[in-house]
């Protein structure tokens, strides 16, 4: 308690999941709570390390394994909201994603999508289709307000999966190893 106020107090990592949360919002993006439970095909397309979660007693058939991206979550809200006719999104959500069923295996991932046109924060909005860029630029500026410099890292189109377009998508690296994003566009597959 402080001042009379009753405060809760963070560990060192809640505090960067929401420094992460802030910093994205603050970039002009709506912030999505999505299922942890995903249909086997989205698994299997956006499945990279470990083993997929299959979930012993499902909600239904289309959330029976537990979700190795957030991505697909993200594109499910996207597809609501264009058929109730809101086709210009920014949205991301900050959340768990799972590579075992092990107590342990899951990560915290942040991920977002754009989907339609741009309209920049601004009296003036001009309006564009959005790209690659775009995606970059949240990218640059989510790690540039936790501390990373962004001149030190690297881009490569060689390590991004599959899910993402070849040619339209990268991997930054903070080194020769260290693994920071991925952004682009989607396969249209």
């Amino acid at each position: 308690i402080e001042d009379g106020i009753l405060r809760p107090i963070l560990t060192p990592r809640q505090k960067r999941i929401s420094l992460i949360r802030r910093r994205i919002a603050k970039a002009g993006m709506n912030e999505c709570i999505s299922y942890s439970f995903i249909d086997k095909k989205s698994a299997e397309i956006f499945f990279r390390e470990g083993s997929l979660s299959i979930l012993a007693n499902p909600i239904s058939s289309e959330m029976s394994h537990m979700r190795p991206s957030l991505i697909p979550g993200l594109c499910q809200a996207a597809k609501r909201n264009q058929s109730r006719s809101y086709n210009d999104l920014k949205i991301f959500e900050v959340g768990e994603v799972f590579y075992g069923n092990q107590p342990g295996q899951q990560k915290t991932h942040a991920s977002g999508i754009f989907v339609g046109d741009y309209y920049p924060k601004s009296s003036y909005p001009s309006q564009r289709n959005v790209d690659v860029f775009d995606c970059k630029r949240i990218v640059e500026f989510a790690l540039l307000e936790m501390g990373i410099i962004i001149e030190k890292t690297t881009l490569l189109r060689s390590k991004v999966p599959s899910y993402y377009h070849p040619g339209r998508s990268a991997a930054m690296l903070l080194g020769p190893n260290k693994l920071l994003a991925f952004f682009g566009e989607l396969n249209p597959r």
